[in-house]
């Protein structure tokens, strides 16, 4: 049964005490949110107290225990140490995969796998975790793990062999013996060739080839120039090389206007 008090716009409901069962009048929250209900002090304190007899599984020994405790529990022990020994997985004993000793085993971990090893080094030995490879550079033979082989990462044996290996004639930038694009990208200067402003710069190669790394083939750009060549290349479809000819005209107009554009299509007939 529901009372609704409008003074204070609670909600009330009737339920019998757990101990007694005596109908008594409570918030309807509490019966949400407890199972045991009582409708005094002195009715909560004989519930708990409440005690029955029971045999510990583990070491048959006989103790006492709060009804209330069995209630929600399957079974009970005397001890924290009878209710650990309780939750123990017996465990199966088996034979190494690798050196052939015996050891225990939980049943838990033979779900995945049947094979299992006694210690870590069995493991790697059993696994083949690591197996031989070339180096590229040096023909130097050294030991890599599988999974880096099957992904092709085991090319090298070391980091300064990757270094010489890239900074060399198969590195894509590499001409004349030396990789002069990657030399221009670190000694250029910090000021751009059409706008002559000062800020962060890129190398632009001038007839759109990359592989072409001639020096006279190099022109220090500022990033806003430098895609704004590239943009009107794309756009009006003209070639990377004439793009920086009609920008070196254009750089002053605004980017978007009517007038800029057709003075664009004008300079791509000339």
């Amino acid at each position: 049964m529901t009372i609704n008090r409008s003074s204070a716009n609670i909600l009330f409901m009737i339920t019998k005490c757990s101990q007694c069962s005596k109908s008594f009048e409570t918030y309807a929250y509490k019966i949400k949110r407890h199972k045991n209900l009582f409708c005094s002090t002195i009715c909560q304190h004989k519930f708990r107290n409440n005690r029955v007899k029971l045999t510990c599984r583990i070491c048959d020994k006989p103790f006492d225990v709060q009804k209330h405790r069995t209630v929600n529990q399957k079974e009970c022990f005397c001890s924290a140490k009878c209710s650990y020994e309780a939750l123990k997985v017996p465990k199966i004993r088996m034979n190494c995969a690798s050196c052939n000793k015996e050891f225990d085993v939980r049943k838990c971990r033979l779900k995945y796998s049947k094979k299992k090893y006694c210690s870590r080094e069995c493991s790697d030995k059993g696994a083949e975790r690591q197996v031989s490879c070339k180096c590229k550079h040096c023909q130097k033979e050294f030991s890599v793990t599988k999974s880096a082989k099957e992904y092709d990462k085991g090319k090298f044996c070391s980091k300064k062999c990757v270094t010489e290996f890239y900074s060399d004639k198969h590195f894509p930038t590499f001409k004349h013996g030396h990789g002069c694009f990657k030399k221009l990208s670190k000694n250029r200067s910090n000021i751009c060739e059409i706008c002559t402003k000062e800020g962060k710069t890129d190398v632009h190669h001038i007839d759109g080839n990359p592989f072409n790394n001639v020096k006279s083939n190099f022109i220090t750009l500022c990033r806003s120039c430098h895609s704004r060549i590239h943009n009107l290349s794309g756009r009006h479809e003209v070639l990377i090389e004439k793009a920086l000819d009609i920008f070196k005209i254009i750089k002053d107009l605004p980017s978007n206007s009517r007038s800029t554009w057709l003075e664009i299509e004008r300079l791509k007939k000339i």
